[in-house]
C-alpha cells in the first residue's frame, strides 16, 4: 500500500512539474532522454524512475530535484500532496 502511495505521489509530482512549467509529455520526454509513455506512466504512478532519470526530468522541468523531494517527503509524512502539487493538478471528476 505504501509502495502505491510513493508511486502515485511521485507521478503526481512530476505532474504538476510538467504542468506549472507549461511542457508537454512529449516535451518532458524529449529533454529528460525517455519516451512519452514513460513520462505518462510515471505521471499516472504506474512506472517507476531510477533517481538518475528523476534528475533528468527536473533538470527538463527547470526545477531543483530537492523541491521535488521536499513535496515527496511531505506527502510521505502527511499522507497527501501538497498544495503546491495540487493546484497544478487537472481536477479527477467522478
Amino acid at each position: 500500500m505504501e509502495q502505491d502511495f510513493l508511486c502515485q505521489s511521485v507521478g503526481a509530482i512530476i505532474k504538476s512539474a510538467r504542468l506549472r512549467k507549461g511542457l508537454t509529455q512529449y516535451q518532458l520526454a524529449d529533454a529528460a532522454g525517455v519516451g512519452r509513455r514513460f513520462i505518462q506512466g510515471v505521471g499516472n504512478g504506474h512506472h517507476e524512475a531510477k533517481i538518475s532519470t528523476l534528475f533528468h526530468m527536473a533538470n527538463a522541468m527547470e526545477v531543483s530535484p530537492m523541491v521535488l523531494a521536499g513535496e515527496l517527503e511531505y506527502a510521505m509524512r502527511t499522507g497527501k500532496l501538497p498544495d503546491s502539487v495540487l493546484e497544478n493538478l487537472p481536477v479527477k471528476r467522478i
